[in-house]
């Protein structure tokens, strides 16, 4: 923090944030840990800002627990770094990542297998003896976990790669220039792409204050610096994959996604399938290489009016913009 913000604090802690900690029965909390599913970096920095060291850890029920971030400097989109256990009591907890991606672990205060269950302990366990945790993980480069999925939940592509399809999304769902999105890639396909909805309320805002002009939706979701931007945000999550299941290539839907024109549930959750069979040509153009669509959608006004929306739908390449950003998050 600059001097000017070191010299507020003392302020901010006693007319602000000592009463906000007070209200959320936070007064006295010397530590908070945070384990399950990861929350957005933005809670992270909200909890430290009112001075609560919120931290994340990752365990198993079977083994206990295996990371947690310590000190006073992590990364936010970890589960911290490994833990090292008391060898009086036990071997040393140990770790590596299968082939497939899986974190599997031995040692610590051990798993001895389920009680009177035989079969299901052997399916838990690699043939030389390692708990098989079920998850897809990978170390960064200065030995921080980050979690990705249930293996069962990852996706494989036709080069033999999987992609963690639910932590792509969630990771880019954090912006606030993307309202949604649907990440493309299966057995058939060999990288993965993603079509994504904008948030045209934020975006609309950025674009003023750039004095970007624009008229519709489909102009502002086309515009070159909102592409530009659109593919800053999509490569700082690449940064925190594996090659091979970074996202290649992306298109911004011409349109807002619409419940009443099947694409969005009541709800508001993607209908995939429709989706991906509505925006075939999108998705063909995708994966034929070509940088550019040409499409002619059918939509439904608020008036009830039918019409046609004819739209030139870009496609943006990611990879370079990828590596560039994982520099940068080495730095």
């Amino acid at each position: 923090p600059s001097l000017a913000a070191r010299l507020q604090l003392p302020f901010a802690e006693a007319l602000v944030l000592h009463h906000l900690r007070d209200n959320l029965g936070l007064g006295k909390a010397k530590n908070a840990m945070s384990g399950g599913a990861l929350m957005a970096p933005d809670v992270f920095r909200m909890f430290h800002a009112m001075g609560v060291k919120l931290r994340n850890v990752y365990g198993a029920t079977e083994i206990g627990l295996l990371t947690a971030h310590v000190g006073e400097s992590y990364q936010l989109e970890t589960s911290g770094s490994w833990m090292q256990s008391n060898t009086n009591y036990g071997e040393p907890l140990e770790y590596r990542v299968s082939d497939e991606g899986e974190l599997q672990v031995r040692g610590g205060s051990g798993f001895g297998g389920y009680h009177g269950k035989p079969e299901k302990t052997a399916e838990e366990l690699t043939e030389d003896g390692w708990y098989k945790t079920g998850d897809a993980v990978s170390m960064t480069d200065d030995g921080e976990l980050l979690f990705f999925d249930r293996v069962k939940d990852m996706r494989r592509l036709a080069n033999g790669h999987s992609y963690p399809p639910q932590f792509i999304e969630t990771r880019l769902r954090y912006s606030p220039f993307i309202k949604d999105l649907m990440t493309l890639g299966d057995e058939t396909r060999s990288f993965v792409s993603a079509l994504i909805n904008i948030d045209m309320e934020v975006l609309g805002r950025w674009a003023e204050e750039n004095k970007i002009s624009f008229s519709t939706y489909t102009d502002l979701s086309q515009k070159p610096e909102v592409l530009d931007l659109i593919k800053g945000e999509v490569a700082r999550i690449n940064a925190l994959l594996p090659e091979g299941s970074r996202v290649a290539r992306f298109a911004n839907f011409p349109k807002e996604l619409d419940p009443d024109e099947g694409e969005l549930t009541r709800s508001r959750k993607l209908r995939r399938a429709f989706l991906e069979e509505r925006y075939a040509k999108l998705v063909e153009t995708i994966y034929g290489g070509d940088s550019k669509a040409d499409l002619e959608i059918a939509v439904t006004y608020q008036d009830g009016r039918q019409g046609v929306l004819k739209a030139a739908v870009r496609v943006s390449d990611v990879e370079n913009a990828s590596k560039a950003a994982k520099r940068q998050s080495k730095t």
